[in-house]
């Protein structure tokens, strides 16, 4: 961030307002998270990390070393990156079960996102955090084994839940309410900072598409990838650059057009209100 910061006027940006997308005077000044979340990792020695780390560590023939973490270092890159994609990815049984997340070690990632927010050490800055309708149906169609209540117990016990019981699991299963992290995140920095605006929406422009929905990643697709302009394309673009320019995703004095004469009371682009 700090060589953005020191280059962009070159390129015709304005150092003063870098906006980070997709998480002193701090090198940002706002952020726009699509879809947003805290999701909860486990420590860096947890027993899942160390499977993970285990299998890498096999696969390229480092087991048994007395030092399997320069053994890695030394590895052959081809033999590496295979051994590192063995394990299983977004798109695969496991799903949103990563294998690779940021995990906290106490020292240069102090602890769990959703633990950090709490602790109000977040930097205080304006944030647009949003979520797609069905989040979840492209991952689910990996897991179409899972046919019962009980399996789906069992999946996220094994997969998500390693530390918890069995009663904790259930009570899951019975919330319908699969943005809680976005709502975690909301309702922790409503608390810390309440001077500060933020904005949430759920987008559903999809809801008709069969199996998928609105689905992870499809306002990529709206925004970013020239398909044929609609309302949640225009919307989507012309919202986060009035954030990016005014820092208020209803305001368009910086000359887009689709949202001027709104307020934060007006409705997003899903038509539900935008709220803070």
């Amino acid at each position: 961030m700090q060589r953005v910061a020191d280059n962009i006027a070159a390129f015709g940006g304005d150092p003063d307002k870098i906006t980070l997308t997709y998480k002193g005077k701090p090198l940002f000044r706002g952020a726009i998270m699509n879809p947003g979340s805290a999701v909860p990792t486990d420590p860096v020695d947890s027993i899942k990390a160390q499977a993970i780390y285990d299998a890498v560590v096999q696969g390229v023939g480092c087991a048994g070393k007395a030092d399997t973490l320069q053994c890695l270092r030394k590895a052959e890159y081809q033999k590496l990156l295979t051994s590192m994609n063995s394990v299983p990815a977004i798109l695969s049984f496991n799903a949103l079960a990563l294998s690779y997340l940021p995990r906290p070690d106490g020292k240069f990632l102090v602890s769990s996102p959703e633990d950090f927010a709490a602790s109000g050490q977040l930097t205080q800055i304006p944030f647009i955090i949003g979520d797609q309708k069905d989040e979840g149906t492209l991952f689910g169609l990996f897991t179409s084994n899972i046919s019962t209540s009980d399996d789906f117990k069992d999946y996220l016990k094994t997969l998500y839940f390693t530390n918890t019981n069995p009663q904790i699991v259930d009570q899951f299963v019975g919330d319908a309410v699969f943005a809680m992290s976005r709502r975690a995140v909301l309702n922790i920095t409503a608390g810390l900072q309440p001077g500060v605006k933020h904005w949430s929406y759920l987008s559903q422009y999809d809801r008709g598409t069969p199996v998928l929905g609105t689905f992870h990643g499809s306002d990529l697709i709206q925004a970013f990838y020239g398909i044929k302009d609609n309302f949640a394309a225009s919307a989507i673009v012309n919202y986060f650059l009035n954030f990016a320019y005014n820092l208020d995703p209803t305001d368009a004095s910086g000359g887009t057009r689709a949202t001027e004469g709104e307020k934060s009371s007006s409705t997003g682009p899903t038509g539900r209100p935008a709220s803070r």
